[in-house]
């Protein structure tokens, strides 16, 4: 049902939702042992929780209820630095490359490739992300335990597709506040 805004939210996930237990995970191709490879990686083992803002030119981290940017700079390098660390597993994966996958491996492990990798990361528009797509939901309002749709008055859990970056620090109680409605109506 779309909100008062005439826009209807990105959908929420079925958490209770749960693959089959014997399916197994395709093979990730190789990405290419370059500082664009990297870059790559980067987007693909960390788009759902990191976000680059080319207009503040800076990087926002998904909380668990909101995007932050304060702070953002080191989790989101010390996430880099993970990245580069698991390109030796890739050899376990592709075995005729293990040579060369171990090398480029050993190469990356400088600030320059960390540096390197995010500045290209920069680009990728599976991290991108404009101010106006922040906080665009104007019936949306983010709180402590969930995100409550104005329109009529539900709450869902906190998503990182909805790109809110604010967050009121109350505890909502649709009870409560229903029964308040009910009596002051």
């Amino acid at each position: 049902e779309a909100t008062m805004s005439g826009r209807k939210p990105p959908a929420q996930s079925n958490p209770s939702a749960r693959r089959p237990a014997r399916q197994k995970r395709p093979k990730l191709a190789l990405l290419p042992l370059t500082e664009i490879g990297n870059a790559a990686r980067f987007a693909r083992a960390h788009s759902a929780d990191v976000r680059w803002v080319h207009e503040w030119g800076s990087w926002i981290v998904w909380d668990g209820r909101r995007w932050v940017s304060g702070g953002a700079g080191p989790l989101v390098e010390r996430r880099a630095i993970q990245t580069l660390q698991g390109i030796a597993s890739e050899a376990k994966v592709h075995p005729r490359q293990a040579e060369d996958i171990v090398s480029w491996h050993g190469r990356c492990q400088t600030s320059r490739q960390v540096t390197a990798m995010l500045r290209l990361a920069q680009s990728d528009p599976a991290l991108l992300v404009t101010v106006a797509e922040l906080d665009a939901w104007p019936m949306l309002l983010n709180v402590e335990n969930g995100v409550i749709d104005l329109a009529d008055g539900s709450l869902c859990p906190h998503h990182p597709r909805l790109l809110l970056t604010q967050l009121a620090p109350v505890h909502f109680d649709p009870h409560l506040t229903r029964n308040f409605m009910t009596h002051t109506a």
